[in-house]
């Protein structure tokens, strides 16, 4: 299956128009992408990706995410190969 060319969210917790933390995915190749946790904002379209990425995680295999406005904080939670 051909995917877009394209970054987009499948998954995400809205705070607001402006804020959407969430799991991003990027097409890399023609039928592969590489899952991200980033912030989006859904009036300008733009996707920024958080910053850390563990150094053992050379293929991912699932990836989700967690996010508390109380305590500021987000988890990923990555299974890999």
């Amino acid at each position: 299956m051909k995917v877009s060319e394209q970054q987009y969210p499948m998954a995400y917790k809205y705070f607001s128009d402006t804020l959407c933390i969430g799991l991003i995915f990027e097409p890399i190749g023609n039928a592969d992408y590489k899952p991200s946790v980033g912030k989006w904002n859904m009036l300008t379209g733009e996707i920024q990706f958080m910053k850390y990425e563990h150094p053992k995680i050379k293929k991912r295999k699932r990836i989700s995410f967690a996010v508390s406005i109380e305590h500021e904080i987000y988890i990923r939670f990555d299974e890999y190969l």
